[in-house]
């Protein structure tokens, strides 16, 4: 009988630190954060207009204007964007995010991994899509 108490407090214990993880994280840091690593990767200054959170790692991006330093007043505006961090791999200092974006009228798909190395991070972003129409692009 003794076990089964123990069973219920450890998994008791474990969904009170998921809710309590899920409702206190910081959201918004996260967001600040991967804009501004974005950023500094693509040498862009980048603004969303509507964000949101999905849980349990994710966000929801609308309205994502990208304006690459050097091009003057051209932009690329994204439809929609969304980003879902996998969880495990940040227990390794991994960022590990799958990505689908909407624009021009096509869908994307893909993956970015970014981890710290001695000479610094590391990123790789690897996607696919169809029906993006490129003469939307700017030139």
């Amino acid at each position: 009988m003794a076990w089964r108490s123990l069973v219920g407090y450890a998994l008791y214990a474990v969904a009170a630190l998921t809710v309590f993880l899920v409702v206190s994280f910081p959201y918004d840091r996260l967001q600040v954060a991967m804009v501004a690593a974005l950023a500094g990767q693509t040498h862009s200054r980048i603004t969303v207009d509507d964000g949101r959170f999905v849980l349990p790692l994710g966000l929801r991006w609308r309205g994502v204007r990208i304006e690459p330093l050097g091009w003057g007043d051209r932009s690329l505006t994204v439809d929609s964007l969304r980003v879902r961090v996998a969880l495990l791999p940040l227990v390794r200092r991994t960022v590990d995010a799958d990505l689908a974006w909407e624009a021009y009228g096509g869908r994307v798909r893909g993956t970015w991994v970014a981890r710290r190395e001695p000479d610094g991070v590391r990123s790789t972003l690897d996607q696919f899509g169809q029906g993006v129409e490129l003469a939307r692009l700017p030139n």
